[in-house]
């Protein structure tokens, strides 16, 4: 606990083939394998990894095809729950902490994020590292960026509203999920070399990891 908020730390490290390993604060390293390359997605559209290597790092090229990818005439954001652009926008945001996209593809993916609209820009947020960055907002998600690096610092979820269940003796009022932060150290490339072994017990595919592997550090505050 830290100032009465649960924090925890995970990192994941996966290769092309979607094989790798996790780790946590109360996890010890542990293998990952999904048997074939995990899908990347952009609204409601997937990518295989070739694709996103082959997305223009230009914004202006991007949007468009970004833009298109937002199929949905509704959103699982409670916040907006007639609108895929919440989706989007979060959709983005896995893309950039889960998958191996390049820097200046990543740079442009904040540009277009705050493109869609309702999209906002609400200036600095400094994060619990000291970091400072640009925080774009949109429903219950708040995404803060380092506009010279392009790397992700943080997500903020704001806790989504009561919602209304109804049994066969009557209706009740039930909390959603409460807010959390997700504070990104790193998201990006690295060598396989600084994957964690995992022992043998834990299961196959374990500690090795070949290279281009992808890290993701994010200590979790949640109220």
């Amino acid at each position: 606990m830290s100032g009465g908020k649960l924090v925890s730390t995970d990192n994941i490290w996966t290769d092309a083939s979607g094989n790798g390993v996790g780790e946590g604060t109360d996890d010890p390293p542990y293998a990952i394998g999904s048997g074939g390359q995990l899908p990347a997605a952009i609204g409601e559209k997937s990518y295989t990894w070739a694709q996103l290597d082959a997305l223009p790092a230009d914004a202006a090229k991007l949007w468009p095809i970004v833009k298109a990818d937002e199929q949905l005439p509704f959103s699982s954001d409670p916040a907006l729950p007639k609108s895929g652009q919440s989706d989007l926008f979060e959709s983005i945001w896995n893309l950039v902490t889960s998958e191996p996209v390049p820097a200046p593809l990543q740079k442009a993916l904040y540009e277009v994020a705050a493109k869609i609209p309702g999209v906002t820009v609400e200036g600095q947020y400094t994060d619990s590292l000291g970091r400072t960055g640009t925080a774009l907002h949109i429903g219950m998600w708040t995404m803060v960026v380092d506009p010279d690096t392009g790397q992700i610092l943080a997500m903020m979820q704001a806790a989504g509203p009561p919602v209304t269940v109804c049994g066969t003796t009557g209706c009740t009022q039930q909390q959603t999920a409460g807010a959390s932060t997700s504070v990104y150290i790193t998201a990006g490339w690295a060598s396989a070399a600084s994957m964690p072994r995992v022992p043998h017990s834990s299961g196959s595919g374990a500690g090795g990891g070949g290279s281009g592997a992808v890290p993701s550090a994010s200590p979790v505050n949640n109220p």
